[in-house]
């Protein structure tokens, strides 16, 4: 498996630097996952909640996860829970099965999911903002080796919208072909 602290690191920073770019009348944008930015940012953080308390064995980890909102620092709030994310990730028994939403998974499983999930919205928030939607080139390449071989296991998890519009031509660029996989339409 490719280094997971390098790819959180990495998704993370491109996360917060999205975030960090928002203007304040961008944060009650409306998204392409139908909520706004502000909404999304708060679902990023309560996931990124979510995965240390699952890491550490937390018996209800989801347990207030869906009332989960950021507070008067949303940038600082983000940061730290960023950190605590990577953190979980580096402390876990990569061994013990989790006891995710979706049923049971492996860790990796779950780090392609976690990764997913900040690598994607961070275009998700670019795109709702007018940013600049480019992705790093390296995460995008990493995470598509990771997500490639198991894309129908992570999409029977009905988390990436409608998947793979199947349209991509063979010489599409990966970012594309990233973005098309987890159910975007990029341009």
């Amino acid at each position: 498996m490719t280094d997971v602290q390098w790819l959180f690191e990495r998704a993370s920073v491109q996360f917060q630097d999205v975030v960090a770019s928002l203007q304040q009348a961008d944060w009650t944008q409306p998204t392409n996952c139908q909520v706004s930015v502000r909404e999304l940012v708060e679902h990023v953080v309560a996931g990124m909640e979510f995965a240390v308390r699952l890491l550490s064995g937390a018996e209800d980890a989801r347990s207030g996860i869906d009332e989960f909102r950021l507070g008067p620092d949303p940038v600082g709030q983000l940061e730290r829970s960023c950190h605590a994310q990577a953190e979980a990730f580096a402390r876990a028994d990569r061994a013990r099965p989790l006891r995710h939403s979706s049923g049971d998974i492996d860790f990796e499983t779950f780090v392609r999911f976690r990764l997913g999930d900040l690598t994607i919205h961070a275009w998700d928030l670019a795109v709702a903002a007018d940013l600049d939607a480019t992705l790093e080139p390296g995460l995008v390449g990493a995470l598509w080796e990771l997500v490639e071989p198991h894309l129908a296991t992570m999409q029977a998890m009905g988390a990436y919208g409608a998947g793979a519009s199947g349209r991509l031509a063979p010489d599409t660029d990966a970012q594309s072909r990233l973005l098309d996989a987890f159910g975007r339409t990029p341009s």
